[in-house]
């Protein structure tokens, strides 16, 4: 069966970009907020309800691995 060739790649380039917000930020709701609704509206593809999130730096330990600091020098595959 044939594929985009540039299928893994995308893939890839996105578990980086998920896995590095994870690594910086603390995803939680806002104070007050309930947990989003498992709920998802039918279509092409099940699209969730929307919902809002709070994003907050996670507190570095060691800051030579600091990624905001860092992140600059960083190129993706595909930049120029």
């Amino acid at each position: 069966r044939r594929m985009c060739l540039g299928d893994v790649l995308a893939r890839m380039e996105l578990f980086e970009f998920v896995a590095s917000l994870l690594h910086t930020f603390n995803v939680r709701t806002p104070e007050g907020t309930p947990l989003p609704s498992l709920n998802a509206m039918p279509g092409v593809t099940l699209t969730p309800e929307d919902f809002k999130v709070s994003l907050t730096l996670r507190p570095l330990v060691d800051s030579s691995h600091d990624f905001l600091n860092a992140c600059h020098n960083i190129r993706t595959a595909g930049s120029h």
